[in-house]
This record gives structure tokens, C-alpha cells and sequence, in this order.
């Protein structure tokens, strides 16, 4: 049965009796953090006896990220040994009071911490956390770890397909495109289709707007189908639950809002803006980098990036050679594998 408990902010904890929460292999509860203006539902997973717990930050921006353990399908594996914390960020999924104007950097990082000392507080003080940031959330992950000593919460950092940086994501998938593109013409595979999309990028170069980045972005995604060799079937979300509010009762109205309110805000154009290269030099924390081979939305080069700039002492490059954006839906047994060896090694 599942646990739903609201969490106060932080602060008031201090004056309050802490309430013991037994530890399971099996746990499985659901709370809500406030962070600032922002209400976050958080789920928690797995085997919390295990005392590691594997913070997913979801990808997007502007997807839902709680919804995902229900599919069974997003690190799945993780939860027989370790736990698999799920939230959504502000202005996705259920999370409520996102005040557009509020819409920074800081209000993700923020998000990701007082989830983090929340699940610490939940659970005890002497549990580890690992980081797991898929597309959107390797931006994320990392505006977080360079952030103060913020890192230093976390035993390791997953960066799973993550998007640090979204400009040179955008020319990495470009290259991409041209590159298989042209081989694919040679083969007369989708030749048409393929000339289309160079054609374009060649008439359509960068200019850092969003509007040119979604527009590469979609290309990634044709890329992506016409390359048979993926797998990746893709997440699979459960509408009737999310109208039915069986995930929260409020869950219906508050991710139609969010759909809405990710359209109104632009926070692909907050990532063109923040590129997160440049300060990836501040990583220190172990590092493991996991990317598709067939993606073309964030290109294997931007995880070898992650790798050129980290000052970590380990760092770790795996292409997975079946998968696009989604190794851990077309390879889930090989990809979690990694993630599991990973954790054992830095827990």
C-alpha cells in the first residue's frame, strides 16, 4: 500500500519531533516537497534498506518524471537494490504553484536540493545518493553538481543521454544528420529524405534561438526513425490513470496546466542560454557516461564533452550500440548493468 505524506518546508523541521520511517526492500511511498513557490510530488521506490538511492532527474524539459516507475520501464532494475527516487521538476508533470516569472536555473537546482535533503530527512542521515540526469536532466544534473558544494551530496553522477549543452548539442546533431545522412543517400536508403533534412540544416544554420533548436531537435527525431538498427520503443504513459487522478488527485488539472504553461515558457531557450561546459571543470564526483548510438537528439559527442571537461578522477564512456535516446528502454538488462557496477563500485 502506498504512503502519501505532504512535506513541510524544510525549515520547520527543526522545532518538529523527526518521524521514524522503516526502511524496506520494497518500499514505496509518495510525498510532496515545497520547494519556493513550487509543490513537487516525489515518489520513492525500491529497496530503501539498501540506503542508496538513485535520484532520477527527468528529462523534457516539461515531461512528467513521476508517472515513469509506474510504467515499470524507467530504471526499473535500479529498484530491486537500490531506491529509485521519481519527482517533477517545476512546470511539469503534477507539480504545482509555477509561477512563470520564477522560471531559472535556480529554480531547478533548488527543486533537485530540497528533494534531495527532504528523501534525506525521510530516511536517515547516513543514506548515499547517486544522480541520474536523462536528456534535459544532464542539463539539470549538471547546473546542480556546479553549483556550490551542492556535488558533494552525491556519491556519483549518471549522465544518461544528458543535454548540458544545448548549442553544441544542436551543431553535434546537425553533424550527425549530414554525416549518416549522406551515407545513407550512397546506399539509396531514404536518399529523399534524408537530402531534405541536410538541405535544411544547410539553409538553417545555429543562431541560438529556441525556435531553430526545436526545429533541430525534430530533424533528431526523423534521424532517430529512419535508422532501423534502434530498438528504443519509447516510454508509454497511462492517460486513463492521469484522467482518472489515480497518480494524484489533482493530477489531470495540474498536467494539462503544465502542458500549457511549458508552451507559454521557453526553457529551451534558458538552456541555449546557460550552456553548462564551461563549468563542468567543478565536477570532481565520479562519472559515469551512458549514450546511445543511434541518437540523434544528444549525440554520443556531447557525452565525450562531459568527459574532456569533469575534473573527476573516474570517468566513464559507454555507447550503447543498439539504442537512441532511451538506452534504458532498448537495452535495459545491459544499460542497468552498467548503472549497477557503477554504484557498487562508489556507494
Amino acid at each position: 500500500m502506498k504512503k502519501i505524506i505532504f512535506i513541510l518546508p524544510l525549515f520547520l523541521f527543526f522545532s518538529c519531533q523527526k518521524d521514524k520511517v522503516e526502511l524496506s526492500e520494497k518500499t514505496d511511498e509518495i510525498f510532496f516537497v515545497k520547494s519556493g513557490e513550487q509543490t513537487l510530488p516525489v515518489r520513492v521506490k525500491g529497496n530503501t534498506a539498501s540506503k542508496v538511492f538513485v535520484v532520477y532527474i527527468h528529462g523534457g524539459p516539461g515531461d512528467p518524471g513521476i508517472w515513469e516507475h509506474n510504467t515499470e520501464q524507467s530504471i526499473e532494475y535500479i529498484q530491486q537494490d537500490y531506491a529509485a527516487v521519481f519527482f517533477d521538476q517545476p512546470f511539469a508533470g503534477f507539480s504545482q504553484g509555477n509561477n512563470i516569472s520564477k522560471a531559472t536555473v535556480s529554480t531547478f537546482t533548488n527543486a533537485v536540493d530540497h528533494v534531495v535533503e527532504t528523501v534525506k530527512f525521510r530516511f536517515g542521515d547516513d543514506i548515499r545518493f547517486f544522480i541520474l540526469g536523462h536528456s534535459w536532466g544532464g542539463f539539470v544534473s549538471a547546473a546542480y553538481l556546479t553549483t556550490d558544494t551542492l556535488q558533494n551530496k552525491f556519491k556519483g553522477w549518471i549522465n544518461l543521454d544528458g543535454a548540458h549543452n544545448y548549442a553544441l548539442g544542436d551543431s553535434l546533431v546537425g553533424d550527425k544528420i549530414k554525416k549518416v545522412g549522406n551515407r545513407q543517400i550512397v546506399f539509396g536508403d531514404n536518399a529523399e529524405t534524408w537530402q531534405s533534412m541536410i538541405n535544411w540544416i544547410d539553409n538553417n544554420p545555429p543562431n541560438g534561438t529556441s525556435s531553430r533548436s526545436n526545429a533541430i531537435n525534430s530533424c533528431g527525431f526523423d534521424g532517430m526513425r529512419l535508422m532501423s538498427d534502434s530498438t528504443n520503443d519509447g516510454f508509454e504513459m497511462n492517460v486513463g490513470k492521469i484522467i482518472l487522478g489515480q497518480y494524484q488527485p489533482w493530477a489531470f488539472t495540474a498536467f494539462i496546466t503544465n502542458l500549457i504553461t511549458t508552451n507559454i515558457l521557453d526553457l529551451n531557450q534558458l538552456a541555449l542560454d546557460n550552456e553548462m561546459s564551461s563549468r563542468l571543470n567543478k565536477v570532481t564526483i565520479p562519472v559515469l557516461n551512458i549514450y546511445g548510438k543511434y541518437d540523434f537528439i544528444v549525440p554520443q559527442d556531447l557525452g565525450q564533452d562531459v568527459m574532456d571537461k569533469v575534473s573527476s578522477s573516474w570517468t566513464k564512456m559507454v555507447i550503447m550500440p543498439k539504442s537512441d535516446h532511451n538506452p534504458q528502454l532498448s537495452e535495459p538488462i545491459e544499460t542497468h548493468k552498467e548503472i549497477t557496477d557503477f554504484i557498487e563500485l562508489f556507494k
